[in-house]
């Protein structure tokens, strides 16, 4: 379907809506906004074509129409009012013309006065007062109290609702307290004469009770010597295992409560794993590992473990071995070469291969120099050889007599194993690396060049920098 011009929106408008004009020269589509103009009112209002179509127009004139249809005079009201309860006075000298506008009432009756709606009227039809639902004043709410609670004498003069609390007094022990009409309805009276009166029929020995929790559970003694009325009183209470003091409720003991460590340990001891259970699951899901710790003692806590390939010792937690790991070195070596999910069939050389390599040297290295650049003391980038990496990668050649071949998969399993192993061994030799940021880096092979670097050149370099960086501070 073609899209619409403007000439054809505004000559359709015209048949639509003769009383609307366009206030613009232009049409986008169908449910963008356009400027528009009431000629009956005048008012300037923005509409889509589609809600013009479907019969919308000015909203103000819409309102003006709908208000003159539903709303309600002042005169029909109180005719209204006087149809539903002849007895009812309607006050106002203004209404607003809707259910919700209030209206100002007063019973011939008993000249009781509210304010209510049409609304409530129509579904009430009779006065607060006389169906029982009214307002009461101070002076019925102190006589019907006298007749609830003569021991509770209300010490305020002022009443809002049922629900709003009131300062009371007790004639029996003078007791200041706040309670509700609704409370107070239901015989409730002053919260020290209640627990007087509870406790006093309910009341416990501490004796009795010391017996009855020795029975519930003999690893609590009491050592209070005195209880109170309330269940929930805290009692000083001593625990025969762990040899500990701590304090609870008779309400808790009772339920089979006690000691909070002894209950932590209970817990833990109901979903913690057993050392047989633990031991079986590692030596079956992984053959090549030997647990050798004799204790298990949570999920998260390393164990003493001897990875059989290796012959290397490491610590793991069940945690770890349950997630699929086992022995660092074999998971380098696992995902190294084709097990590495970025293996383009050994196309790299030599030197990137041992550098992957070498990570627990790295990160020994990093620890070495507290994760910051060594210069700087900022954020590092690079860790750098003290001992040039193509020395130690020349030497391991020597060492293992292999030559230097374009691609590590030219050499074989076991050559490059003999490799990885002698250069690692070598930087352990030569000792740890150094952290360095981009720009401390870039500046040290800029002066003494990539290749053949070695450990005075570095005392050198860090000696020159750390001057400078002296120098500037000071001034």
């Amino acid at each position: 379907m073609a899209k619409w011009t403007f000439e054809e929106i505004k000559n359709k408008l015209a048949v639509i809506h003769p009383e609307v004009e366009l206030m613009q020269d232009f049409y986008v589509n169908t449910q963008s906004k356009m400027k528009c103009r009431c000629k009956v009112c005048g008012n300037l209002f923005e509409m889509s074509w589609n809600s013009l179509q479907q019969g919308s127009s000015c909203v103000a004139c819409f309102r003006a129409k709908r208000s003159k249809v539903y709303k309600t005079s002042l005169e029909d009201m109180i005719l209204e009012v006087s149809e539903l309860n002849p007895d009812i006075i309607v006050l106002n000298e203004e209404y607003g013309g809707n259910v919700k506008s209030p209206i100002f009432c007063k019973c011939k009756l008993d000249s009781y006065e509210w304010k209510t709606t049409i609304k409530s009227i129509r579904a009430m039809k009779k006065c607060p007062k006389c169906s029982g639902c009214g307002k009461l004043t101070m002076d019925e709410i102190k006589r019907d109290l006298k007749i609830i609670n003569q021991d509770v004498e209300i010490a305020t003069d002022v009443y809002i609702n049922s629900k709003t609390k009131m300062k009371c007094k007790c004639k029996v022990d003078n007791n200041i307290f706040y309670a509700s009409w609704n409370t107070l309805q239901k015989g409730v009276g002053c919260p020290i004469c209640g627990v007087k009166k509870c406790g006093g029929k309910n009341k416990l020995k501490i004796d009795a009770i010391k017996t009855e929790i020795g029975n519930i559970n003999n690893n609590v003694t009491i050592i209070s010597d005195e209880y109170t009325s309330y269940a929930s009183t805290d009692l000083e209470c001593y625990c025969n295992i762990h040899n500990e003091y701590f304090t609870t409720s008779y309400l808790t003991l009772k339920k089979g409560g006690g000691c909070p460590k002894c209950a932590r340990e209970s817990t833990e001891n109901a979903h913690r794993l057993t050392y047989d259970f633990v031991k079986s699951e590692i030596e079956k899901n992984n053959p090549n590992v030997e647990l050798l710790e004799d204790s298990y003692i949570s999920a998260t806590t390393k164990m003493k473990c001897l990875c059989k390939i290796d012959n290397e010792i490491f610590f793991a937690s069940w945690t770890t071995f349950q997630m699929g790991h086992s022995c660092p070195t074999c998971g380098i070596r696992k995902n190294s070469g084709e097990g590495n999910a970025n293996w383009k069939g050994g196309i790299s050389p030599l030197t990137m291969h041992l550098r992957c390599c070498i990570t627990q040297w790295k990160n020994d290295s990093k620890r070495a120099s507290h994760y910051k650049c060594v210069v700087t003391g900022k954020k590092f980038d690079h860790i750098h050889h003290v001992y040039g990496f193509d020395l130690i990668l020349r030497e391991t050649l020597e060492i293992e007599k292999l030559d230097p071949k374009p691609t590590f998969s030219d050499y074989t399993a076991d050559e490059l194993r003999r490799l990885e192993n002698t250069c690692a061994e070598l930087h352990k030799k030569y000792g740890l690396g150094v952290a360095l940021s981009e720009s401390e880096h870039t500046l040290f092979h800029q002066k003494y060049g990539y290749g053949e670097n070695n450990p005075s050149q570095w005392k050198e370099f860090l000696k020159t920098r750390k001057e400078f960086y002296d120098k500037n501070t000071n001034r």
